[in-house]
């Protein structure tokens, strides 16, 4: 089950809230399903992200009502122009 999809965010709702100076508002590019449980997706690069090997982002869903966020590793070499994460699929998981 190796397979990869672009995504497509022209449907995408605008946000209805204000984004803190040190959060970015980035787009998912792809996500890559290896087996049932592990994926991993790539989204774009703020140009200011600079970090190192080993370093973590905080990913996540900004909602009025709750906002919900989870530490990613970074997987992508500090080179590369996009960021990729690996993950695992959680039942009923809100960033799964």
């Amino acid at each position: 089950m190796n397979t990869t999809s672009a995504l497509n965010t022209a449907d995408a709702r605008p946000l209805q809230f204000p984004i803190p100076a040190n959060v970015y508002a980035e787009t998912v590019v792809s996500v890559k399903h290896y087996t049932d449980r592990l994926f991993s997706f790539r989204i774009t690069r703020p140009q200011s992200l600079r970090f190192r090997s080993g370093e973590f982002v905080m990913i996540g869903l900004p909602n009025a009502e709750k906002p919900v966020f989870r530490a990613y590793s970074i997987a992508s070499p500090a080179w590369d122009d996009e960021l990729e994460f690996f993950s695992i699929k959680v039942p009923d998981g809100p960033l799964t």
